[in-house]
């Protein structure tokens, strides 16, 4: 049942997609199909009153409807060419390349999902009475930005300028990279009726930060050393000196001398034993998004418990940076080249571009004796789970972040105001709906708990989650 909703969900999606993108480009709107046909209902309406006899009453109807057609058709008109005449010209320009179109996304933070976006369009001119309007579309063509306008400078000159220069705040869907690759310029008249489109090909890519939230964090202890920095108090095991191997002394144990290198250049050497090394310098946090086989039927709930794994990390990474210790992140998937400075802000982007994956797994990807913090969620294999609580160092810690808080739902008499009286204002209403007749939330509760409940019987330090990261 719950792979025919997948089924179902992803076929209506796609062609909701594809008519979505051919509406885009309708030159009418809504409201001259509106208009239109109040016009018509309220013209056989009206002359439904007319008597079979001439009178003045027919006279006088007669005359108002006709001054009523001869008002609405030159508005109509002119609503039409205040948008024809400026499209026409940016038609022109853009396929003469002449067009200077620039988009970018400034270094600024952003708040919270509002991502800032600075524009400038030359030569652009805005209809008479009128009002431009853009669309950007990005992920090559799969998806788009809501309608909107954007908010003029100072400086800008309005109807009189050639140059459209102002700033928009995206309310970016998800935590994620934007490639935006096209750009739609939209002219539309003062009454909406009209409404045409020409895109222009525009390439910029930035990434959606994740947010923080500040939680308490136990002091993790590092495990791995370049420089003898910071003494620990669990000392940690790490091989001897000389890859392992010295020359035989006299006060070495006759049972530990290679005899295969003896043979082979006649020097005597012995293997090394560990040593327990009471000094570390780095935290080795490791961030795994592997996902075992089971989930991820419907792609929305998934990328929100993605954003969700995603705000968690970040702001662990950003509490561990205050116990004053240098920490590596360790990525387990390859990520896209970018100019991006080193240390914070490469570790923000990795985050905020990593995705769930299926090629490495925890006993992969993790090297127990530089691991210091292990970042699971609740679609982790809990085999893998098991095996580095079994063979990891006892002063390893572990954060199981419950995705089951990802997508919180209504509680108590909420429930009633959420279905009947709540204007759905947000897409996450239709998340909520969804997580809760999907079948991956049964399942990964019960693998949540199964994955706390080891880590709780093993004993091993670990980070919980008991207050929501939403």
């Amino acid at each position: 049942m719950s792979t025919f909703i997948a089924f179902m969900d992803v076929s209506i999606g796609k062609k909701f997609t594809q008519f979505h993108r051919y509406a885009m480009y309708l030159p009418v709107k809504g409201y001259l199909l509106i208009f239109l046909t109040s016009i018509i209902v309220g013209n056989m309406w009206l002359r439904s009153y007319f008597t079979l006899e001439p009178s003045v009453f027919n006279d006088v109807m007669a005359i108002t409807l006709s001054v009523i057609k001869w008002v609405i058709v030159p508005f109509l008109f002119f609503g039409l060419f205040s948008v024809l005449f400026p499209f026409t010209l940016f038609w022109f320009a853009n396929s003469r390349r002449k067009l200077t179109v620039v988009l970018q996304s400034p270094k600024e933070e952003s708040e919270g999902r509002l991502r800032p976006l600075e524009f400038l369009v030359e030569p652009l001119w805005q209809p008479v009475l009128g009002q431009l309007y853009y669309r950007l579309i990005y992920h090559k063509g799969m998806e788009s930005s809501p309608k909107f306008s954007l908010v003029r400078r100072e400086n800008s000159l309005g109807y009189a300028g050639r140059t459209q220069n102002g700033w928009y705040k995206w309310p970016v869907p998800g935590i994620k990279e934007y490639e935006v690759d096209t750009m739609i310029v939209y002219f539309e008249d003062i009454f909406h009726f009209f409404s045409l489109a020409i895109p222009v090909a525009v390439h910029q890519s930035f990434f959606t930060r994740p947010a923080m939230n500040p939680r308490e964090v136990t002091p993790i202890s590092p495990t791995r050393s370049e420089k003898d920095e910071v003494k620990i108090e669990d000392w940690r095991r790490v091989q001897g000196e000389l890859f392992n191997y010295k020359f035989f002394e006299n006060n070495d144990d006759v049972r530990r001398i290679v005899w295969k290198i003896y043979a082979r250049n006649k020097d005597l050497v012995v293997r090394t034993p560990e040593i327990m090394d009471p000094y570390a310098s780095h935290i080795g946090m490791y961030v795994s998004f592997y996902t075992r086989p089971g989930f991820g039927e419907i792609d929305s709930l998934m990328d929100t418990c993605l954003d969700f794994y995603k705000t968690a990390c970040w702001s662990l990474y950003n509490q561990l940076t205050k116990q004053e210790l240098q920490i590596r992140y360790i990525k387990d998937q390859e990520v896209p080249q970018r100019n991006v400075e080193p240390g914070n802000k490469w570790v923000e982007y990795t985050l905020a571009v990593s995705h769930w994956q299926r090629e490495t797994s925890l006993q992969q990807f993790v090297r127990l004796n530089e691991a210091s913090l292990v970042c699971i969620s609740s679609l982790s294999a809990p085999d893998d789970v098991a095996y580095l609580i079994a063979n990891g160092p006892k002063n390893m810690t572990l954060a199981l972040i419950p995705l089951s808080k990802a997508i919180p739902l209504p509680k108590g008499l909420m429930w009633l105001k959420w279905l009947w009286v709540e204007e759905e204002k947000d897409p996450i209403h239709r998340q909520q709906i969804k997580w809760l007749l999907s079948s991956d939330r049964k399942k990964m509760m019960m693998n949540e708990e199964k994955l706390q409940t080891m880590i709780d019987q093993s004993g091993i330090k670990q980070i919980n989650f008991t207050t929501d990261l939403s």
